[in-house]
């Protein structure tokens, strides 16, 4: 059995991984008329924001990193946030009950920038309550994103807002 990371390690490697790849999917999607590979970028979409979910909703993720009082998802409705992590579970356990074949009830462009909302608001967050120790870790911020296109299709995208320093938009090399 692998030793568990150390706290930096968590967050300065394994943190940033899942933001950094969370963006990088969902900048990939849409971009491509190979469905084996649309379909790898959504369900990859859906595994890194779930982890980041889970860990900002467990009780030993987020809070033992953060100074006493941080709460996440303050602003966010609790049935919000499950609701969300439930369309992500279902889409990526194809087999289980709450799967559906029909496009129209699966994950849809609107639902994964508003996890994205809630995950850039979040980040930030938290990266203000960390802990002292911890506050000089490079944790990138999710930048601005916005659906850009028409009907559904190769033509769709999702694009980022420059608006300044954010941080890495794409996933990190050799991760």
């Amino acid at each position: 059995m692998a030793d568990q990371p150390t706290a930096s390690e968590l967050l300065g490697h394994h943190f940033k991984y899942e933001i950094d790849m969370l963006v990088g999917t969902l900048l990939a999607m849409g971009r491509s008329t190979d469905i084996v590979l649309e379909n790898a970028l959504k369900e990859s979409f859906c595994l890194h924001a779930r982890a980041l979910l889970e860990f900002f909703d467990k009780s030993r993720g987020s809070r033992k990193y953060a100074k006493a009082g941080y709460e996440p998802f303050e602003k966010i409705e609790n049935k919000e946030v499950a609701s969300l992590q439930r369309l992500l579970n279902n889409q990526i356990a194809h087999l289980l009950d709450g799967r559906t074949a029909e496009d129209l009830r699966k994950i849809s462009d609107k639902e994964r920038l508003r996890i994205i909302d809630i995950l850039r608001e979040e980040i930030a967050n938290f990266k203000a309550a960390l802990l002292a120790e911890f506050s000089s870790l490079q944790i990138p911020d999710i930048p601005l994103m916005v659906h850009v296109g028409g009907p559904a299709g190769p033509t769709n995208a999702i694009g980022v807002i420059k608006t300044g320093p954010t941080g890495p938009v794409g996933p990190a090399r050799g991760t």
